[in-house]
């Protein structure tokens, strides 16, 4: 089976953030503002986790292109 390099690199960054989301999705972020007296804080995967979906699309257009010329 011939893979595109490209595609492996995508996936592997795919994978890596999938990963690194769960692994600090536990650990909170301080935004640096107050909401209501309190200090505002999220956890630290709901920044990573949306490049994971980027690059989930990116591997299903992979995918498609690939399905289309074969």
């Amino acid at each position: 089976m011939n893979v595109s390099h490209r595609f492996v690199v995508i996936a592997a960054i795919f994978v890596t953030c999938l990963i690194t989301a769960n692994i600090i999705a536990v650990k909170p972020i301080s935004l640096g503002i107050s909401l209501f007296g309190l200090p505002a804080s999220l956890p630290a995967a709901i920044v990573i986790f949306p490049v994971s979906y980027i690059f989930g699309d990116i591997l299903t257009r992979f995918m498609v292109i690939a399905r289309q010329e074969g």
